[in-house]
């Protein structure tokens, strides 16, 4: 579906999404559901419900982990929550073009998540999405090229000057409105 959308003074969001079926957004992948195909549904969420009044729910489909069923979904918004929130991600996105915006997606999604019980449990939960365990074979936010150029190798959580402030404007709206990530 092509999407052109008014922010307001003078933006406008174009583009498409697809894998849209009625009143439901579709996502599968192969991969397991994580912070990017949450964040990634959530956005495509959020552009098409700030073009209708239409109540519109996102699927994802993926690998599950343990006991866990790979699938999850997100929303319905208002429209107007929708239009107002990606406005919020819109000058977030602004202001990572001109200075780092320390938010590794799943060390930032981790912040989000443990902030429902305590800033000691945040911490705790980006640090371990910051850096990977050794045994892990998935790396940990802190070797991603673009972390490494800007922070240094092993850079430590510290560095990320802002993270808790920005997880909270990114994440907290999408967790209040998922279930089964």
């Amino acid at each position: 579906m092509d999407v052109v959308l008014d922010l307001g003074d003078g933006r406008r969001l174009v583009g498409a999404v697809s894998g849209l079926y009625g009143d439901a957004l579709v996502r599968i992948t192969y991969s397991s559901l994580r912070a990017k195909p949450a964040l990634a549904l959530w956005l495509d969420l959020l552009v098409l419900q700030a073009g209708t009044d239409t109540p519109l729910t996102g699927y994802a489909f993926g690998k599950g982990s343990g006991r866990q069923r790979g699938e999850a979904q997100v929303g319905p918004v208002s429209r107007e929550f929708a239009l107002d929130h990606l406005r919020r991600l819109v000058a977030i996105r602004d202001r990572g073009l001109t200075e780092l915006a320390p938010l590794p997606l799943a060390t930032g999604r981790a912040w989000a998540v443990g902030l429902g019980q305590s800033v000691r449990k945040a911490e705790w939960m980006a640090g371990d999405q910051w850096v990977a365990k050794d045994t892990s074979p998935v790396p940990g936010d802190n070797e991603d090229p673009a972390f490494v150029r800007l922070l240094g190798q092993k850079a430590p959580l510290s560095t990320l000057v802002g993270l808790g402030s920005l997880a909270q404007q990114v994440w907290t709206p999408l967790l209040a409105h998922e279930r089964g990530w």
